[in-house]
């Protein structure tokens, strides 16, 4: 491709500025940021290997970068996809009310994950009287959303099972898929959140008292 850009032009006489005007020609017809990265990488490595064994005097692909690929946007789920996601959470088991507490806080307060798990159920910034809850989130900014009626009503939910879990069984009540038996409050200050990262740990709403 180099040659055919380059038309009755030398490899010697090529200057960075033209490979520049190359990129820019090529970026313009439609060849992703990845593919031109790709492109002058080997051209660069062509020209270190004729400045190393053919006596050129600069490589001038040097410098030349691929115009940077756009940020993609995360996606995020329809309204369907979280209604399924909520419904599936409705069986009454601890565990599913938990996790619908946990599901229906983030969505309804746009929560973060890393902002849901700095939570803690005693500390006043959960407060389902007034419907709100304050967090502290990227750049260690505090800012402080409403918790909707549905929310509000799971983590009730949840708390209660919670606190009772906690008298009866002396363990976190966690309860993963696998069905494995988890570490007991006496033996670890934090429980684990099965299904999010396997090594997060939270304080919040979703440890037993």
């Amino acid at each position: 491709m180099l040659l055919t850009l380059l038309g009755d032009m030398r490899l010697a006489a090529l200057e960075s500025a033209q490979v520049r005007r190359f990129v820019a020609q090529l970026h313009a017809r439609g060849l992703a940021p990845r593919s031109l990265a790709s492109l002058l990488s080997a051209w660069r490595g062509l020209y270190r290997w004729l400045v190393r064994h053919r006596g050129y005097v600069a490589n001038p692909v040097e410098g030349v970068r691929a115009p940077k690929p756009p940020k993609r946007l995360p996606k995020a789920l329809s309204v369907e996809q979280m209604q399924r996601l909520l419904e599936a959470q409705a069986d009454g088991a601890p565990g599913a009310l938990r996790d619908r507490a946990m599901f229906e806080l983030m969505y309804s307060s746009g929560l973060r994950l890393a902002e849901l798990v700095q939570l803690d159920v005693g500390d006043g910034r959960l407060d389902l009287r007034e419907g709100e809850v304050t967090v502290t989130g990227k750049g260690s900014k505090t800012r402080t959303v409403p918790v909707g009626a549905r929310a509000r009503q799971a983590l009730q939910d949840w708390i209660g099972v919670r606190a009772q879990l906690g008298r009866l069984t002396g363990r976190p009540p966690w309860i993963p898929a696998s069905r494995r038996p988890l570490p007991t409050a006496s033996t670890t200050p934090e429980a684990s959140w099965p299904g999010m990262s396997g090594s997060r740990t939270t304080k919040l709403p979703f440890r037993p008292s």
